[in-house]
């Protein structure tokens, strides 16, 4: 996740966007949904901001564990994934 610094949803809308070269762009409401959502489930919190208009998120400890343990669910998955292909004799025979 974009959070592993302090930053407000429009960085991170704009962070993901550059490092997905553009492929994923998201809307500004389902970044806020998804930051209400995070907020919750207590993997993020909201920060002091000299700009009270914008609110700066930061991970939890509890949330780092969580992107700690996706990413090496991911990681995993694309193992299998490769093991799958290379048996396979290669990706368009998947």
């Amino acid at each position: 996740m974009s959070l592993v610094a302090p930053k407000h949803g429009y960085n991170v809308i704009q962070e993901i966007k550059e490092w997905t070269s553009g492929e994923v762009i998201l809307a500004a409401g389902t970044m806020y949904s998804a930051l209400e959502n995070l907020l919750k489930k207590g993997w993020i919190v909201a920060i002091e901001s000299d700009d009270k208009r914008r609110k700066i998120y930061e991970l939890t400890e509890q949330g780092v564990e969580v992107v700690s343990k996706d990413y090496n669910r991911m990681l995993r998955n694309v193992e299998l994934y490769q093991n799958v292909v290379s048996k396979k004799g290669g990706r368009n025979n998947v």
